[in-house]
């Protein structure tokens, strides 16, 4: 979060992952790259030199632009503009010349001690261990996503229909990465993910959640290729709910300067434990495309669709519903002052259902159809090294013609999380 640009390289959006080795690129560092640019930078006109590299175009994927980019901005004292444009030769490049002692130095002369030990550290060790511990609490307005008492009472003809139930909770996150890079284009990222949940109200809605993700990357120039294959494991409604498994071949490519796309299949598969859930096994196919702009060396832009066919199953040879979503999620990221940063998430869900189920008494039309909307906004704030205060909000409310199917929710979070 801190260190955004770098982050859009080293790692991409909605699922962890992402690698920065690449293959080096065979250039003859002794011809002349930009005549221009070198000849303002040998005349110490830095500011000429840097308006001549930050407009070519044309040598904008050689290691040798960014590096005397990031020399005329650091002569300039532009020490962050500097630091981004040596990230980006070690992306191109991560053995190009003396980039990761300059690196380092700027690194150090900006506060991040952290991240001058870890570039250092690595130097003869190509393998990286990193976490994250985050601790919260939160309140949710609609814990069981139930609508409210009256209108269910109406609907069904009936009293006695579940209510809302809204609680506080408190939830712990860890989150440990361990990366090995091999050969000068591929990495391998392992991930281990556990999320506990204790909500004070009503423990039926405790939660643990544990993810293993083992993600191979090989980066050949601008294109990025991911293989993730993960396995999670949901304890959930006073049961192990479920286990999980998924595979999500990923192309990340630079289009051009500050223009990235991330292309995605996804295969899942969801195998029900619990015994009066075990008929609704269910498997997913879908295709996610996202886009993002980087605004400037901090903010950022994204927009998402997403596609995913969902088929639950009653038995070995019989559907028990199929549902396609079709998602639109559009993301931004800005500092504003004083190293506060503001993140706001607005998405929207179609559902549309087939059910083979007799649901005529239910809904009024063939299909059932939901329009889920959903807006998060959230405050980081860094307290000290490594360690963050965050503030966030997120609605949720859905719309249906299958009425027991409508809720509002709102989930309020204050928490803190620790890097290592």
């Amino acid at each position: 979060m801190k260190y955004l640009y770098l982050s859009l390289f080293i790692t991409s959006s909605f699922l962890f992952g992402g690698g920065h080795i690449v293959k080096p690129i065979e250039i003859n560092t002794t011809l002349p790259l930009n005549s221009i640019a070198d000849k303002f930078y040998e005349q110490g006109d830095y500011t000429q030199a840097l308006n001549s590299l930050q407009t070519d175009t044309i040598h904008y994927a050689d290691p040798r632009l960014h590096y005397l980019w990031a020399k005329s901005a650091e002569a300039l004292g532009k020490k962050d503009e500097a630091m981004f444009a040596y990230e980006r030769v070690l992306i191109l490049d991560p053995y190009f010349l003396d980039t990761k002692n300059r690196l380092a130095i700027v690194y150090t002369q900006t506060d991040r001690e952290s991240l001058a030990n870890e570039l250092t550290g690595r130097r003869d060790d190509r393998s990286n261990l990193s976490g994250i511990f985050d601790i919260s609490y939160g309140y949710d307005s609609n814990l069981n996503a139930n609508p409210i008492q009256d209108n269910l009472d109406k609907y069904f003809n009936v009293t006695g229909s579940p209510n809302e139930i809204s609680s506080s909770f408190l939830r712990l996150n860890g989150f440990e990465k361990y990366d090995y890079e091999f050969g000068s284009a591929w990495k391998i990222e392992t991930t281990l993910n556990l999320l506990y949940q204790n909500t004070f109200k009503d423990h039926l809605y405790d939660m643990s959640v544990g993810n293993l993700n083992f993600n191979p990357i090989y980066q050949y120039n601008q294109f990025q290729f991911k293989f993730p294959l993960s396995y999670a494991t949901i304890h959930y409604l006073d049961t192990h709910l479920m286990n999980q498994y998924d595979f999500s071949p990923t192309l990340l490519t630079t289009l051009k300067e500050n223009n990235f796309l991330s292309l995605q299949a996804e295969i899942s598969k969801g195998d029900f434990i619990a015994t009066q859930y075990q008929k609704r096994d269910s498997k997913t196919n879908g295709v996610k495309a996202i886009y993002y702009y980087q605004l400037n060396e901090y903010d950022l832009l994204s927009i998402a669709y997403y596609y995913q066919k969902q088929e639950a199953i009653l038995s070995s040879d019989e559907r028990f519903v199929d549902v396609a979503f079709k998602t639109i999620e559009v993301y931004g990221i800005f500092y504003l002052y004083s190293k506060l940063s503001f993140s706001a998430t607005l998405l929207y869900q179609k559902a549309e259902y087939r059910d083979d189920i007799d649901t005529t008494k239910i809904i009024s039309s063939d299909l059932r159809e939901d329009d889920l909307y959903r807006i998060n906004a959230k405050f980081d704030y860094p307290l000290y090294q490594d360690t963050e205060l965050y503030l966030s909000d997120e609605y949720t409310t859905t719309n249906s013609n299958y009425m027991p199917a409508e809720y509002d929710k709102n989930t309020l979070l204050v928490g803190i999380s620790m890097h290592y």
